[in-house]
């Protein structure tokens, strides 16, 4: 350096490199600390990757102001280094400093005493930086130890930082792949908010869409219609979430996503993370012409559709070219099948229009269905055939007894509302529970499982509930919940032996299956046995519902192996390994395992349904008991109740000394009495709820007649006693009928034809007689002998009206 000018040139470099040196000790100061601050409190709270971004963010920051002043660094002057060589070195050297010549060459002393000065002057900064340095061996040593105990946290929360940073940059990029119309040199597009880019595509295409946005969720396409014409134009017809791009590593790319997709009609593509108002891509499909089919219902649509009923169509089909065939394609939860409805033999026509009916009973598996049906016409193009196919139809559709039991929960949810207003203030009852028990008419009807009785019943539901809609009575309402009660017991207990006894018609089927030889075989062994396990999965669940109902005093002795082992599912296994031998001996075996099993599953019923006549039998005996009992208490009431009337008879007509000596007896009689009263009516709630509305009346009246008679005013006390027994005698009545039904109810057998329930009984247990013949003992002979006795004319008439009657 021979210059001043030199010289700061080079007092400046070196500041400048140690100040350097001295921002990034403070930057790996905050950073090291930061990290420190994060791991820690990931440890805390592993699940706060939020909280650790922000404590780490501060601490960071904190560091930085702290050490700010290694950030701020000023260049000398010459005017300043001149000042600091006099006032340090000046009174050594005799020879001044000029500031004016700084571009003159310095003396020899000066340069000799600037070189030892800039010498000092590394030390000193060296000596700063490593007392800066020294205080990174602490935060790293902690960093160190910490962030790999944390490390799957910290970069959940270091990638949340990332996606918010990320957020603020959203772009989409879309690529043809596949099917470019006009330049195919020109295959990308960037789609930006706001800016509509038309795309035209060939038939036969396949589009990339990549997405580049923030937030956890990964975005949605939406395609939706153009076709000006169609009814749902501009809806969403479908709709689809991207995929994230992951790294070699598994890992997921922050904030990238893409999708591979194929159009086959005019869409609008809207991204509803960057606009969803406006589309970012129209794009318009070259169409081949494929034949126009429209596929509609001649007629008015049930819901849901009787499977065995046949559903009118009207398939219309028009192409470009001659028409060669017209199917249906059926499809079924996961199954498609096809049933061809029309083959074309001229090579000349171009439109065909025709009715057709299918029957959707080979094709539904379960009792209650969601099925699809879509027509299909090819065409005669060349050198491929061209396939056109119409818009889907969707219907829903149940076998018979997917109905019965659809109507059944109807009366389930009518039972419920009536349920839900017994313990309300009398009201009507709302216009649904009216409707509901319209729509379970309605659904009777429709089901062959109902007979005529229960469709006379299920119409008595219906008259009461309007009955009930218009003027509410407590009787009618009690008289409705326990109807229905019982009439949905019944078919429970009905609809769960005559189902389990359709496994028997199933054994039958699958015995004739082994029988035949596999080449001839209708039905793959497989499906059927597949389909007998899902049956016996079902009826397990209800065996298991039935078990529970009957309480550990009545388990079935054998329920445990059979809901532990599953012996019938284990046969049902066992035959079906048993078809890969193919031999004659396997099929024996085959049928002989088939027989064990039927044998097993019949001792299983029985044993199941005698536990659970047991039981009803003990509650019905247990329940007959109680009303026996509470009509006893009832008559000692009656008895009491009548004594006090008999005490407070013609109260307007006695001397009122004298009924005011009477009435502390009466007051005692009367008060034990209701107390009675009030016990009875908790005893009858279940067993008579009619008697026990009475006897709860019955109580209020004899309060009444305790507070008239504290009045003094025996005339009314005498009404409200007369009116205690009458409420009595009624609740006998109704505690009476309530045990004569449950005497007189039995259960009967529902028979539709024929055909027992089902035709589930092998070999029949119901024996139908035909052109029976009445003994003339019981008809012609007595009706002889009684006309030829010998009575007067009245007795006569009398006789003969009731005959008339009675054989009527």
């Amino acid at each position: 350096m021979e210059t001043l000018n030199e010289a700061i040139d080079q007092r400046n470099r070196i500041k400048w490199q140690f100040a350097l040196l001295n921002r990034l000790i403070s930057l790996a100061a905050a950073i090291s600390l930061a990290g420190v601050v994060m791991a820690s409190w990931s440890l805390v709270k592993p699940g706060a990757e939020g909280e650790q971004v922000v404590l780490g963010l501060v601490a960071g920051c904190l560091v930085l102001i702290l050490r700010r002043s290694a950030f701020v660094w000023q260049e000398a002057t010459v005017p300043e280094f001149c000042l600091y060589l006099d006032m340090r070195y000046g009174s050594d050297l005799k020879i001044p400093l000029r500031v004016a010549a700084a571009d003159a060459d310095l003396a020899v002393p000066w340069q000799e005493v600037i070189r030892r000065d800039f010498m000092a002057f590394r030390r000193a900064e060296w000596r700063r930086l490593l007392i800066a340095a020294s205080g990174l061996v602490v935060p790293i040593t902690l960093a160190v130890l910490l962030v790999p105990r944390a490390a799957p946290s910290l970069k959940v929360a270091l990638r949340q930082v990332s996606q918010a940073v990320d957020s603020l940059q959203q772009s989409a990029t879309l690529t043809i792949l596949q099917g470019a119309a006009n330049d195919p040199t020109e295959r990308i597009w960037q789609l930006a908010s706001g800016k509509t880019v038309a795309l035209e595509l060939l038939a036969t295409n396949l589009i990339e869409l990549k997405v580049h946005a923030g937030g956890v969720e990964a975005p949605v396409i939406e395609l939706r219609r153009t076709v000006a014409s169609s009814a749902d134009a501009g809806a969403i017809f479908q709709t689809f979430q991207m995929s994230s791009v992951r790294s070699a590593g598994g890992g997921d790319v922050n904030n990238l996503f893409i999708t591979s997709f194929a159009v086959s009609e005019d869409v609008q593509l809207f991204l509803p993370n960057l606009n969803r108002n406006t589309p970012l891509a129209s794009l318009k499909v070259r169409q081949l012409p494929v034949p126009k089919v429209d596929l509609q219902v001649a007629g008015q649509i049930e819901d849901p559709w009787p499977d065995d009923q046949p559903l009118p169509l009207r398939i219309k089909v028009h192409g470009e070219n001659p028409l060669q065939t017209v199917h249906l394609l059926i499809k079924n939860e996961q199954k498609v099948a096809k049933e061809l409805v029309a083959n074309v033999m001229t090579e000349d026509k171009f439109e065909l229009s025709t009715d057709y009916r299918i029957i959707l009973e080979t094709y539904v598996d379960n009792d209650i269905a969601d099925i699809e049906i879509v027509a299909e016409a090819v065409d005669r193009a060349l050198p491929t055939p061209l396939t056109g196919r119409s818009e889907p139809l969707r219907l829903h559709v149940a076998s018979a007894y997917g109905r019965y039991r659809k109507a059944l929960g109807t009366l389930r949810e009518l039972k419920a509302q009536v349920d839900g207003m017994a313990g309300k203030q009398l009201a009507t009852i709302p216009p649904e529970a009216v409707n509901l028990a319209k729509k379970a008419v309605d659904e009777s009807e429709r089901s062959p499982f109902f007979d005529g009785l229960d469709r006379m019943q299920m119409r008595r539901f219906a008259t009461l509930a309007e009955e009930l809609g218009a003027d509410p009575e407590a009787d009618k309402l009690f008289e409705l919940s326990q109807s229905l009660n019982d009439f949905l017991f019944e078919h429970e207990i009905l609809d769960d032996r005559e189902r389990d006894r359709d496994f028997f018609v199933a054994a039958r089927a699958l015995s004739h299956q082994l029988e035949t030889p596999m080449a001839r075989r209708p039905l793959a062994l497989a499906t059927v046995i597949g389909r007998m396990q899902n049956f016996l999965g079902g009826r397990e669940e209800r065996w298991r519902l039935r078990v529970a109902r009957l309480g550990p005093d009545f388990v079935p002795p054998t329920w445990p192996r059979i809901s532990g082992q599953r012996p019938f599912h284990k046969s049902m296994n066992q035959i079906q390994s048993l078809d890969k031998k193919a031999t004659a001996a396997a099929q024996s075996e085959q049928l002989t395992v088939l027989s064990r099993t039927v044998t097993e599953y019949r001792s299983w019923l029985q044993e199941l349904e005698a536990l659970e006549d047991k039981m009803r039998e003990e509650d019905d005996k247990s329940r007959q008991q109680g009303l026996a009992s509470a009509r006893d208490t009832l008559k000692e009431l009656q008895k009491v109740q009548g004594e006090i009337s008999t005490e407070l008879d013609r109260a307007s007509e006695r001397e009122q000394d004298q009924l005011s000596d009477q009435w502390p007896g009466t007051r005692s009689k009367q008060n034990a009495n209701l107390k009675g009263t009030r016990a009875l009516e908790g005893q009858l709630k279940n067993l008579s709820p009619n008697a026990a509305t009475r006897i709860q009346a019955a109580a209020e009246a004899m309060e009444q007649v305790i507070e008239a008679g504290g009045a003094a005013d025996y005339r009314s006390a005498e009404a409200g006693a007369d009116l205690a027994g009458r409420l009595l005698r009624q609740a006998d009545s109704a505690a009476q009928q309530s045990q004569q039904k449950r005497r007189n109810r039995g259960r009967r057998r529902r028979v539709t034809g024929d055909n027992y329930y089902g035709q589930s009984i092998v070999g029949g247990d119901l024996e139908i007689k035909r052109e029976y013949q009445v003994d003339r003992r019981y008809r012609e002979d007595i009706l002889e002998e009684v006309q030829t006795s010998q009575y007067d004319d009245e007795n006569r008439a009398l006789l003969e009206n009731y005959l008339r009657h009675v054989i009527r």
